[in-house]
């Protein structure tokens, strides 16, 4: 009998890739205190409770602004919290 594994959505799976890059970006700081910093800085801003699950196109948008800001850090100069 074959299990049944929900499946992602393809708006999901872009929020977690992004999740996962700025986690990634957020571990590659050089100091421990900036990588907890940067670390709870990216947990919080995917928490945020105000946006409802059914609200795609907002969440659209916040993923497309995501995506250009964490492109915009990956020039090789580290992750900073004040630019997200």
């Amino acid at each position: 009998m074959a299990s049944t594994v929900p499946r992602h959505s393809g708006l999901q799976l872009r929020v977690l890739s992004l999740y996962r890059s700025c986690m990634r970006a957020a571990a590659s700081q050089p100091t421990a205190a900036s990588r907890e910093a940067a670390t709870a800085h990216v947990r919080a801003r995917f928490r945020d409770a105000s946006i409802r699950r059914a609200d795609f196109q907002k969440i659209e948008f916040l993923v497309r602004r995501g995506e250009r800001q964490l492109k915009k850090m990956g020039g090789g100069d580290g992750f900073s919290v004040a630019r997200v």
